[in-house]
């Protein structure tokens, strides 16, 4: 399901408030639980009604800096979202 190297987890089909599923992609489980964390805060953020990628950056950023455990990684929307790192 929309599995690529750049795809960790996805929400596909996406369908708001009907597919409740987050999918994650075989490589996710290769990296740390922190991480996995990350990942499963910005495809949740999607299920919540934060469709928009930078919108979701910004949940999952929000919520891994006020656990204190921090950003384990920069995800691949930063840039595109014009987000300082």
């Amino acid at each position: 399901l929309g599995c690529t190297e750049n795809v960790l987890a996805s929400v596909m089909p996406f369908i708001p408030f009907i597919n409740r599923n987050v999918y994650v992609c075989p490589l996710t489980l290769n990296y740390l639980v922190k991480s996995q964390a990350q990942i499963l805060i910005h495809e949740s953020a999607h299920l919540t009604g934060f469709y928009n990628e930078c919108h979701a950056t910004l949940v999952e950023a929000g919520a891994m800096i006020a656990s204190g455990e921090g950003l384990d990684f920069y995800n691949g929307y930063w840039e595109d979202c014009d987000f300082c790192k």
